[in-house]
């Protein structure tokens, strides 16, 4: 067989095995993001403010107004990683180093990108130079209300993760506001961790009495009321409090260019490129569904 028909053949094993091994690993973005495909080079949610309440009836419908609110514009980037697979490894038969040069440089490098961007919207939530369309970072003591209110409100905090410190930031979101003062009825209902602060949520979570609490208090936060969700690839030392539903919803994640292997062979040097190219974007529309505590 000619050496070019071998390499393309190798193209379709490498692709089958490249597949294989980027769904057998976990994906912690669903479990975070809202996750979407896009056919656009930018996707563009536009925010709007308060809904009106119904008012009595005076003859004829009110109709109400509202505020224009943030526009959060989702910009794809385009990644690629690539192998080279010399002519050699095929006349002897080194599969062994072909599928560990896949691993390494395709399937790993695909998913590490992945998994780490994912996780820098949690990493970056406390610094303003990562900031959304308010102009302050996702956790932030001073978010406006609106594009045209001076009045801000917080999600940030410093404190250790505590059965008191998650009841805190709990009331703080039970109380966020819209731009009209009226409740918007958040469901703090999952706590997100990496690594660093894994041990104090099980330890919370787990229990029914409140932990390193001598008077065997009930653990309210410790019968179902709250959700984990553990991401390795957090790795600030802080906790976030989330609404889940809500995230769902505000946390977005587009896939432009799902991320598949291409090949390319060169003649003159017997070589065989293989690549992967993927277009994506990540962020979020409204910071109302998180608070975030950065322990100090």
């Amino acid at each position: 067989m000619l050496i070019q028909e071998q390499f393309k053949e190798l193209e379709a094993h490498v692709s089958e095995y490249f597949d294989k091994r980027i769904k057998a690993k976990p994906d912690y973005r669903s479990q975070l993001f809202n996750m979407q495909n896009s056919n656009r080079s930018v996707e563009e949610h536009l925010g709007f403010g308060s809904t009106q309440l119904m008012t009595t009836w005076t003859g004829q419908v009110n109709y109400g107004d509202f505020q224009k609110g943030y526009q959060t514009n989702y910009r794809h980037t385009k990644y690629s990683a690539g192998m080279q697979v010399e002519r050699e490894l095929l006349d002897f038969e080194n599969f062994a180093e072909i599928k560990r040069r896949i691993d390494a440089l395709l399937v790993n490098s695909v998913y590490q990108t992945q998994q780490i961007h994912a996780a820098s919207v949690f990493n970056n939530a406390f610094d303003d130079s990562y900031a959304g369309a308010d102009a302050v970072g996702l956790c932030s003591a001073a978010h406006p209300l609106s594009p045209t209110e001076s009045a801000t409100q917080s999600n940030e905090g410093t404190a250790a993760l505590t059965v008191g410190s998650i009841d805190s930031a709990r009331q703080s979101m039970i109380n966020f506001t819209d731009d009209k003062e009226n409740i918007l009825v958040r469901d703090p209902n999952c706590i997100i961790v990496g690594p660093k602060q894994w041990k104090n949520a099980k330890k919370l979570i787990g229990s029914a009495l409140e932990p390193e609490n001598a008077n065997n208090g009930i653990n309210v936060f410790g019968s179902g009321e709250l959700k984990m969700i553990y991401n390795p690839y957090i790795t600030v030392n802080g906790w976030f409090l989330a609404d889940e539903m809500v995230m769902k919803e505000m946390l977005n994640w587009y896939t432009a260019r799902q991320p598949s292997v291409e090949m390319e062979n060169v003649f003159d040097t017997e070589v065989a490129k293989y690549k992967t190219v993927g277009l994506w974007s990540k962020g979020w529309d409204d910071y109302s569904f998180i608070y975030g505590n950065k322990i100090s």
